[in-house]
């Protein structure tokens, strides 16, 4: 199971799952997903979904498509990838079995969300540092963010301490607290000793910046062109 998530841009926080087979990228309200930018053309990019790979392809834009900071005509991409498109950067995330699986952003998926819980399917991104690219599913209860191996969201970067921060998946809520860590942790620059968190917010850590992603909360649906 394979979304992408805006994690920079004018809807930072959007979320799309792909589906099988292709998957329209664009300004206009007739894309699968609408992204709501205005260097992004009407009809921008195409994600075209095998059962053995994904291949984001350009299609004429004015702009361009880049993956990895590579203007690109037809490129494989893999979890991790990271794509630009105007002044939007998404990132793609794939779920692996047993992992809490988002859904499609539409009012079923919201009304699913409903029933599990606001932390059902919420993922971390990686937005910068040393580990770019990599995605944490948060399981229910207490995730430890830190270089410890023994947690959930395991970072490399140095400035970051071994148990460095606690994020806690409840069933109506998200909340980060630091924990005590020597260089600190902060949300969208704020320092905090307990947060909640929302979809699309930052989290600070050393070098190291996440995004939170939850599929069906925050900013709506990801193909309704409001």
């Amino acid at each position: 199971m394979a979304w992408l998530a805006v994690t920079t841009g004018p809807r930072k926080g959007q979320t799309y799952q792909l589906r099988i087979g292709d998957n329209s990228l664009g300004r206009g309200a007739e894309n699968d997903m609408v992204i709501e930018d205005n260097v992004v053309s009407r009809s921008h990019a195409m994600v075209r979904v095998r059962d053995d790979e994904m291949v984001l392809v350009d299609l004429g834009s004015r702009g361009g498509t880049k993956v990895a900071g590579k203007t690109l005509v037809g490129k494989s991409i893999a979890s991790g990838g990271v794509v630009r498109i105007g002044q939007t950067t998404l990132n793609l995330v794939e779920v692996e079995a047993g992992a809490p699986a988002p859904g499609p952003v539409s009012s079923a998926a919201e009304t699913m969300v409903e029933k599990q819980g606001a932390g059902a399917g919420a993922v971390m991104i990686v937005q910068s540092g040393p580990d770019a690219g990599k995605s944490f599913p948060l399981v229910h209860g207490d995730n430890a963010v830190g270089r410890d191996p023994g947690g959930e969201v395991v970072l490399s970067d140095d400035a970051v301490s071994r148990r460095h921060a606690l994020i806690r998946n409840e069933q109506d809520k998200i909340i980060v607290f630091d924990l005590g860590s020597r260089t600190g942790t902060q949300v969208d620059g704020e320092p905090l000793r307990g947060h909640v968190l929302s979809a699309g917010e930052t989290i600070t850590l050393g070098s190291t910046e996440l995004v939170l992603m939850q599929p069906g909360s925050g900013e709506g649906s990801a193909s309704d062109g409001s």
